[in-house]
């Protein structure tokens, strides 16, 4: 029957293309017989396009498998969705648990989950398809001696500006984590390349097929390290036919609060800048302090801001302090705040109810056109004239008072700037860091800050835990699963803050210690495990890089400092060119030698990548005299849709790139082992092209690297 493999899987294809035709029509016709239901012609219209999404490439693997007790082997594809047709199962989502056993290994023995428990199979084939506009192109059976041919062919594909799913392709170390439906906590530190975000993007779709009657995109959380970084994959769940999942970096989390808005909040930008000004506040003993500080709240310290009409106050600072700590001592910290709210509420209601008789509320009620009057009386139907005026009445003085009604409803009121600092102060009375030569420095900085209105991503996170802590403001028990990638860059109190405002939440963190750029004194990996320790945490090692060819990964991994997790980093086999070191005496001469690369590599999309923001906008404006079609990264809100960028450093985390231009790599610019991660970082963007562009000496880090490594120019 199958003496013509390649015969019979497009007669195969060519028949469930044809049968994906007919449902369609189906559909269609079911689609016309309902239009007045909007709510079911919506149902069928997704259908539809669902449908034809897929038409062209309906499944990308076939299995042909023996189940534990049977005779007969069964043979299923896998594709990104499941298609019925008449209770015939033409294709099976790569998220069903039987599909589980395409990603679990070899051909053999193996099981997949059920509802009952594992059931046992024994993989007989394993056939994986390179499908394009309905045909047949490649395809490969598990086994052959040279390798996953599907995997090596879709990783020597161009780049593109938005990630692309990898259900055809999901390695079984990486299945284990998307798949994973027993931890409430997952930890996952990978190497550059190892298909971390790509694993995210998967679990998330997967736990919506999984938990579909319970939960849905709403509930799930991914926070991302930058906006750039949001545009950059938000096509992957749309491709896989699920809505995107909530998408928040840090920043906007904060400034979620009410009482931020009148505070500068620094960018990445400013805070690449200076890594250095925070070590302590990035310090897991500062989370410990901080928990500890916030305990105490509940009997000292707390902060409120007046609550004022003009220059007259309404309710004072310590009229709110005295109501709040007047509470039994019994009173947990939200209660005690809650309670205070509550009094805050009535104090201001009898003030507004003097305010709503004075004669200035009068004359704009007799102000309101004719118009405006009949118009509200019809939709509120008033029961007599005095109803309407007091209803006008309190209309006209809420609206002059918003922002105090504001103020209290949003716990505004509670001085969270001013608590902060008292922390702050406090740090230099601790005993358990008064060794710390370099804190006073860093607590009077931070409070500079804060008296100026300024707030980096490490006082940011302080600002709100204590909120948190307080008022709960932003807190949500609806989000079910929260999702977080580049985890290295993130603090211990960001962690902490971030569980407090999930508390129903499992949790999911990826990352590479390696590509820390912001020289934190911690291992943040360490840190969850401590944060989280009423959960086992899951710890997974993803230590096989995807991204770069063979010969890229080999220089990369000798940029790292040797450790046990560095010396095990494994490359994927595909043959590649050496890196290419490019050293040259004069700056002119280095702008000569970048366009020469640039115009040999025109049909790659190819980023320079530069170690700062300041020296990716000096080099952008030499280029522009002398190439076209060049684009500067330079905010998060931009996309990296180009074949030619400039970009620094920091925004280029998580992406990846044709070829990399990692420029100015000399001694002067990465003199030492502070810029080690920052290097690597640039460097582990390259899929398939290398360039490094020194003037005079070359960082004595590459010089470190074995010779035979590197072409050198």
């Amino acid at each position: 029957m199958e003496n013509d493999p390649l015969n019979f899987e497009q007669k195969h294809l060519d028949s469930v293309i044809k049968r994906i035709s007919h449902i369609v029509q189906r559909l269609h016709d079911k689609y016309k017989d309902d239009q007045n239901k909007v709510e079911t012609s919506e149902n069928i219209n997704n259908k539809i396009q669902s449908l034809k999404d897929i038409a062209s490439k309906p499944y990308f693997v076939r299995l042909d498998f023996l189940e534990d007790g049977e005779k007969k082997p069964e043979t299923i594809y896998i594709g990104k969705q499941t298609v019925i047709d008449k209770n015939d199962f033409l294709v099976y989502d790569w998220r069903a648990p039987i599909s589980s056993i395409y990603y679990s290994g070899d051909l053999g023995e193996t099981y997949y989950k059920t509802p009952i428990g594992k059931q046992k199979v024994d993989v007989k084939l394993k056939r994986q398809f390179e499908i394009n506009d309905q045909k047949i192109i490649n395809m490969y059976d598990a086994g052959d001696t040279i390798g996953d041919q599907l995997l090596l062919a879709t990783l020597s594909q161009s780049s593109s500006h938005k990630m692309n799913n990898i259900v055809a392709t999901i390695q079984s170390e990486q299945n284990k984590v998307i798949r994973n439906d027993t931890d409430a906590v997952l930890s996952v530190q990978g190497i550059a390349g190892s298909g971390k975000t790509a694993v995210l993007l998967q679990r998330v779709a997967w736990l919506l097929y999984q938990y579909r009657s319970t939960v849905n995109s709403k509930q799930i959380l991914i926070l991302s390290p930058n906006e750039l970084f949001s545009n950059y994959i938000n096509n992957v769940l749309p491709d896989l036919g699920e809505p995107n999942a909530l998408q928040l970096t840090f920043n906007k989390l904060f400034k979620m609060s009410a009482w931020v808005r009148d505070y500068h909040i620094e960018d990445l930008a400013e805070q690449v800048t200076s890594p250095n000004s925070n070590v302590f506040l990035r310090s897991s003993k500062c989370f410990d302090l901080l928990e500890r500080y916030c305990s105490l709240l509940n009997g000292q310290d707390c902060c409120f801001k007046s609550i004022k009409d003009g220059t007259k106050s309404i309710v004072t600072g310590n009229q709110l302090k005295r109501i709040f700590y007047s509470f039994n001592e019994n009173y947990k910290l939200f209660n005690r705040f809650a309670a205070t709210q509550e009094q805050a509420q009535k104090r201001l209601k009898r003030y507004l109810n003097k305010i709503k008789r004075q004669k200035w509320v009068e004359e704009e009620i007799s102000a309101i056109p004719p118009q405006t009057l009949g118009f509200v009386e019809r939709q509120q139907n008033f029961s007599s004239i005095n109803a309407e005026q007091e209803y006008w009445r309190q209309h006209i003085v809420e609206k002059k008072y918003h922002e105090q009604i504001k103020q209290i409803n949003s716990g505004a009121f509670v001085d969270i700037v001013a608590i902060a600092i008292s922390f702050l102060k406090s740090l230099l009375k601790s005993k358990q860091i008064i060794d710390d030569k370099n804190l006073p420095k860093e607590i009077d900085l931070a409070v500079k800050k804060l008296n100026c209105k300024i707030i980096d991503p490490n006082l940011s996170a302080i600002l709100l835990y204590i909120q948190q802590q307080i008022s709960h403001e932003i807190a949500d028990k609806n989000i079910k699963f929260v999702l977080i990638d580049e985890i290295q860059d993130y603090t211990p109190v960001q962690i902490g803050t971030i569980k407090t405002i999930y508390p129903k939440a499992k949790f999911t963190f990826l990352g590479d210690a390696n590509q820390n750029i912001f020289e934190n004194n911690y291992n943040i990996f360490d840190d969850i495990s401590y944060i989280f320790k009423e959960n086992q945490v899951k710890m997974t090692i993803l230590n096989r890089s995807y991204r770069s060819s063979a010969p890229i990964t080999a220089f990369t991994s000798k940029l790292l400092p040797q450790n046990k997790f560095n010396n095990n980093i494994q490359a994927i086999n595909r043959n590649g060119l050496k890196p290419q070191l490019i050293t040259v005496k004069h700056s002119q001469n280095m702008i000569d030698a970048l366009i020469k690369i640039v115009r040999q590599n025109i049909d790659m999309q190819t980023a320079i990548i530069c170690k700062s923001l300041a020296e990716s906008q000096s080099l952008f404006k030499k280029l522009q005299e002398q190439v076209d079609q060049v684009t500067l990264i330079d905010s998060e809100s931009q996309e990296t849709g180009d074949k030619l960028i400039v970009i620094p450093a920091y925004l280029a985390k998580g992406l990846e790139f044709d070829a990399v231009i990692a420029w100015n790599t000399s001694k002067n610019n990465f003199p030492g082992e502070k810029q080690r991660l920052l290097l690597y970082t640039i460097c582990s963007r390259a899929m398939h092209r290398l360039f490094l562009l020194t003037k005079s000496d070359v960082s004595p880090l590459i010089a470190a690297v074995p010779h035979d490594l590197l072409d050198r120019k």
